[in-house]
């Protein structure tokens, strides 16, 4: 059977319902091991920002155990000191008032970055810049200083995002066409990802990351946003 997709209005349920139809035959293309290792290893010491590969932790001192919190895949931080096993970085993203826990990748736009911890958000450093203030809620620019383990890090975006487009399309384009990322905002994907993906076999993590790859190329996301 044939669907066709149009971009829709915000909230749209008879969307949702036809996508999470999409994916109830079609089976994932996890993404490989050696892929991630390989990413992860042909980072140079030089690169100046770099990326989450998957979910990970943070932590606010360089030997310390204690959990930060939890950065979500795709997520960018620039290097500020790099050591033997971890390094040091800045964690840049906007915090919604009301939802001090979350760091988000732009304002106004509900791509989680981070999940803060108490000691998390308690060290967080506000910009100078004023408020943006978007459908009635206000966003503040902020800054954070971790540190993370290098394991799980890359600094070819380009390349994670073609895993990820390879993971959508053989779990999204097997059985209908396949919904371009565009068709919808930023904040509509999350919901249209949480109603088609319960009947699946993909896992948490894979879900995160294809949630990361669809949202940062929403048809709301300009190139210069992209993160």
């Amino acid at each position: 059977m044939y669907m066709r997709f149009s971009s829709p209005d915000e909230n749209a349920l008879s969307t949702r319902v036809a996508l999470m139809a999409l994916l109830l035959c079609c089976s994932p293309l996890a993404l490989a091991a050696d892929d991630v290792s390989a990413q992860a290893a042909g980072n140079p010491d030089n690169a100046a920002s770099r990326y989450t590969l998957s979910s990970q932790p943070f932590y606010l001192d360089a030997t310390g155990p204690g959990v930060g919190g939890t950065l979500l895949p795709s997520t960018r931080l620039q290097v500020l000191s790099p050591q033997d096993s971890r390094l040091q970085a800045s964690l840049q993203g906007w915090q919604q008032e009301g939802a001090e826990g979350v760091m988000y990748a732009a304002a106004g736009k509900r791509i989680i970055s981070a999940t803060l911890g108490d000691a998390a958000k308690r060290q967080l450093r506000h910009s100078d810049t004023d408020a943006v203030i978007t459908a009635g809620q206000k966003w503040h620019e902020v800054t954070l200083t971790i540190w993370l383990d290098k394991t799980a890090l890359t600094d070819r975006l380009p390349a994670l995002w073609q895993q990820a487009g390879k993971l959508y399309e053989a779990n999204c384009g097997g059985c209908h066409s396949l919904p371009a990322p565009k068709n919808f905002s930023a904040n509509q994907w999350p919901a249209v990802m949480r109603s088609m993906t319960p009947r699946t076999s993909l896992d948490k993590e894979q879900i995160r990351l294809l949630t990361q790859y669809v949202q940062k190329h929403a048809g709301d996301m300009s190139a210069a946003a992209k993160p």
